[in-house]
């Protein structure tokens, strides 16, 4: 991750943690400085045995990247040749978008295929837990009205931009493997990885690099035996 400093563009205007010095990630000033960088960091730890990089991480999200979809297609190119070059077993990975990001996604592919009363039921099944955590971002859809509002407002159309950006990417063959985040319930696990296969060439894998359940509320408290053994459906979907 880059973060904002001054090797970037522009200033942070989001901060994380008790530090307050976590920042969104911004466009490098120099790209070719950018690129040394990466191979300095390959350099680093492909001897011992790190072969995989992602690439930023959630960057449908401006708290994590600033810029556009277009901004961040040509950093993961450009990481893409340097981490490479710098090892030939490499692999390259996406920042793995937001878990919430999918169901924008899955239900706008359903619309487009003009299955309304799917993309509905998909909508309120995958955000059934998020329902009401985000203001009016995560309302249940209750006709094709509702639904196509809430996928125009500008996350929802940040959302399916960044969709479209790593479909691209794994297209063209820029990363080597396509990474997910997923926190929403078990049920959702199916639409997730059906949306993830009919979106990505058969020769990219797709990797889990976060897997966890949602739980409104639930920070301090321990796992039940149901939601434990619902994180196993999960993973074993």
């Amino acid at each position: 991750r880059l973060g904002a400093c001054w090797a970037t563009q522009g200033e942070a205007q989001h901060t994380k943690g008790s530090s307050g010095t976590r920042t969104e990630s911004r466009m490098p000033k120099d790209m070719a400085a950018y690129q040394g960088f990466v191979r300095s960091v390959v350099a680093r730890y492909s001897p011992a045995g790190v072969h995989e990089y992602a690439v930023e991480n959630e960057v449908n999200g401006t708290g994590y990247w600033a810029g556009s979809s277009a901004d961040y297609t040509t950093l993961v190119r450009a990481a893409a040749t340097a981490i490479h070059g710098a090892d030939g077993a490499a692999r390259v990975v996406d920042s793995g978008l937001s878990s919430t990001t999918y169901g924008y996604g899955i239900a706008s592919a359903l619309l487009d295929q003009h299955q309304v009363p799917e993309a509905i039921a998909a909508w309120n099944t995958y955000y059934e837990r998020r329902m009401g955590t985000r203001g009016a971002t995560f309302q249940p859809a209750t006709d094709e009205a509702s639904l196509r509002a809430m996928l125009a407002d500008d996350q929802g159309q940040r959302n399916l931009d960044f969709l479209g950006a790593v479909d691209r990417l794994a297209a063209d063959h820029i990363i080597d493997i396509r990474q997910f985040h997923f926190y929403e319930r078990a049920a959702a696990a199916g639409l997730l990885m059906g949306y993830l296969r009919a979106h990505t060439p058969t020769d990219v894998p797709l990797e889990g690099w976060e897997v966890g359940l949602f739980w409104r509320d639930g920070a301090q408290e321990a796992a039940s035996q149901a939601q434990s053994d619902e994180m196993v459906q999960t993973v074993v979907t």
